[in-house]
């Protein structure tokens, strides 16, 4: 869960990196709640090593499991030094107080090294959320 108010329109405010070599992240959807009418986009293949962020922790849903995300996960109101990347995916959504949540009906894949940023479209104004994903082994293609 992250709650953070990106600074400006257009900056990543969440950065998720897959750092395990057998596994491939699979991002199911995704919580959030605006504080005003806005729109983030979903950037895959993001190049760079992120600045000015900080650091978080995923939590494991399954407590029995003793596993702990392996990657670079980061939260922030302007997170810099990246470039390039895809846009796959845009949500737009009216302010409200209560939470949304929106699935992706292709889910977007992570493997070794796959990294997804979030931007905001206008910003200056709170976003909470949740990035929903898990693991599953890696397939050779």
């Amino acid at each position: 869960m992250f709650s953070t108010t990106p600074v400006s329109a257009g900056v990543c405010f969440l950065y998720f990196k897959n750092k395990d070599q057998s596994r491939d992240i699979v991002i199911e959807g995704f919580w959030f709640k605006e504080a005003a009418d806005d729109y983030i986009d979903f950037f895959v293949n993001l190049n760079g090593n992120p600045t000015d962020g900080t650091s978080i922790t995923p939590v494991n849903l399954n407590t029995s499991s003793g596993y702990s995300a392996i990657g670079t996960f980061q939260i922030g109101t302007n997170i810099k030094n990246l470039s390039g990347g895809i846009n796959s995916m845009r949500f737009f959504h009216a302010n409200s107080n209560e939470s949304v949540y929106r699935s992706f009906n292709q889910k977007i894949i992570l493997g070794y090294n796959g990294v997804i940023g979030l931007y905001i479209g206008t910003g200056g104004t709170q976003v909470d959320g949740m990035l929903c994903f898990n693991y599953h082994s890696s397939m050779m293609e």
